[in-house]
């Protein structure tokens, strides 16, 4: 499918928007309102200040909902999960809706050794303790599970790319690695996603795991490839990630599945990722893998085991495809790959890797949800992805969605009296591929970001090292000299991807000292073009 969409000059210049940097530190809770019950956030700083609001502050946002509304680089520092720690001691929680609006939060890193004291219980993740919804958000993070100082007792721990533990996520995707340097002491409720959730909706999970250090690296609890465990229903996800897991089970057993640990409920879910589990412990028999689920009582329809490798130690009668042969599971519609089948499989049908791909729809599976076609696994619909080109203007950006594998053409036209100086397409000049004023987007596979510079027609100076334009003249040794302009004039200059540089009135300067290169300078509704 091609969308069409027109970029009309209606300014003479757009700039450049780009995740906001976290510096590590820097915050900014000036936003927050108690009065009020909606928020947006643009900046790293503000994201910041939403975790400083419910950590330090005990703010809850409970009835409110905050809105983010650019692309977040938390840049690899050490981050404290918004809602952290023991409720039933100091421990806090996050109560209302975050919208990420198909936005991005990367980068994110955790250091468990350096999270401050649990009082038993940790809840790691970009979201800590939650009893509201995550929604349209994208993470990238990083978990590092070591050893932590100073700590009463890490009984239990709960960890997630996006939430630990409590709430509902929908429409949402991860890209989660857990390196794992000690064992899972006690407890572990871990997934790529999520620990423990409500339900979760329309999702995708990414990731890997890896254990380091020594045999004492290892996991003790329940594991999912996309939460540990789903008090409610996990309907249309899918998990494509790297499950290498070591596990060293308590009395009370490890349980270990592609898509959960435990759910109410599994319906229209794909796993295609790699799942490998080890017993640590002598006999074998207290580890339950299920390459979709792994404990008892779940209700589990239309559902694909597909990975790309499924191999355990574990005891025949604790495995299967779908589920362990021991469970007591209601299911229906459910495939898996027989070239991975184990030795006895209680659940489900086993067809080749070529009737997967072969593009014929499985029996009882909606059209409407998934989508059949010949050289790939069955795909969820509502799971392809949704890419933004965005155009930034004055005070913000318009932007369009565009689906996975889609296309879209941009119309480039200027009004009266201006012309198209350059288009720029992910702040690269790509003004050589215009086409009777059209740029086309092929086989959309990622978010683009598109700035236009427009110039006036009659009075814009293409390029010059000396010479006069109205309300400038400029010198040489990259000197402007600023004439004849009212004094509440601004003069703003860019480089060339957008960025601004300086900012001045008429009134505050007579001279501006730019140095060698090529610039931007917009003077009140003119743009000129310099270089040096």
């Amino acid at each position: 499918m091609k969308k069409r969409i027109l970029l009309l000059a209606m300014l003479g210049l757009t700039l450049c928007v780009k995740a906001d940097v976290w510096d590590g530190a820097s915050l900014d809770a000036g936003w927050y309102d108690e009065q009020q019950t909606e928020f947006h956030i643009y900046s790293a700083d503000e994201f910041n200040g939403l975790s400083q609001l419910v950590n330090a502050f005990g703010f809850s946002f409970e009835g409110k909902i905050v809105y983010l509304e650019n692309d977040i680089d938390l840049n690899g520092y050490q981050w404290t999960p918004i809602g952290y720690g023991n409720t039933s001691f100091s421990g806090k929680e996050f109560c209302g809706t975050f919208d990420g609006k198909g936005h991005s939060i990367s980068n994110l890193y955790i250091d468990t050794s350096q999270l401050p004291n649990p009082a038993g219980v940790m809840t790691v993740g970009l979201f800590g303790n939650v009893k509201g919804t995550i929604t349209s958000l994208r993470v990238t993070a990083t978990i590092d599970y070591k050893q932590s100082m100073g700590v009463v007792a890490d009984n239990v721990q709960y960890m997630g790319g996006i939430m630990a533990n409590g709430g509902s996520i929908d429409h949402c995707s991860c890209m989660t690695t857990y390196n794992f340097y000690k064992s899972g002491d006690s407890f572990t409720y871990a997934g790529l996603m999520a620990g423990q959730a409500e339900n979760i909706e329309y999702c995708k999970a990414d990731g890997g795991v890896n254990y380091w250090s020594n045999f004492n690296a290892y996991m003790s609890g329940h594991f999912g490839g996309l939460v540990a465990n789903a008090r409610g229903v996990i309907r249309q996800c899918a998990v494509t990630g790297r499950l290498s897991i070591p596990a060293y089970p308590t009395t009370n057993g490890s349980y270990i599945g592609g898509i959960a640990a435990y759910a109410s409920k599994i319906e229209d879910c794909i796993f295609s990722g790699i799942l490998s589990v080890y017993d640590y412990s002598y006999n074998k028999q207290n580890t339950f893998v299920g390459g979709i689920c792994a404990a008892h009582e779940t209700v589990i329809n239309n559902v694909v085991f597909a990975p790309e490798d499924f191999r355990t130690d574990v005891a025949q009668y604790f495995i299967g495809s779908i589920g362990p042969t021991y469970t007591q599971f209601s299911v229906s519609n459910a495939f898996y790959n027989s070239n991975f089948a184990m030795v006895s499989e209680s659940y489900g049908t086993g067809v080749s890797s070529d009737y997967l791909t072969s593009g014929m729809r499985l029996d009882g599976f909606s059209t409407d949800v998934w989508e059949f076609k010949s050289g790939s696994y069955p795909q969820l619909k509502n799971l392809k992805e949704k890419y933004r080109i965005s155009f930034p203007v004055e005070n913000g950006r318009i932007s369009i969605l565009v689906g996975e594998g889609e296309s879209a053409t941009i119309d480039v036209d200027a009004e009266q009296g201006w012309k198209l100086s350059a288009l720029y397409v992910d702040y690269m000049d790509c003004t050589w591929q215009l086409s009777g004023g059209q740029y086309t987007f092929d086989n959309v596979l990622a978010n683009h970001v598109v700035n236009a510079v427009f110039e006036s027609a009659a009075t814009y100076i293409r390029s010059a090292t000396q010479g006069t334009a109205p309300g400038i003249k400029i010198e040489e040794d990259g000197v402007i000299l600023l004439k004849d302009l009212p004094q509440q004039t601004r003069i703003n200059v860019y480089d060339l991807q957008g960025k601004l540089i300086k900012s001045v009135t008429a009134s505050e300067s007579e001279l501006m000292q730019l140095g060698k290169g090529i610039f931007i300078i917009n003077v009140g509704d003119k743009n000129y073009k310099v270089s040096f």
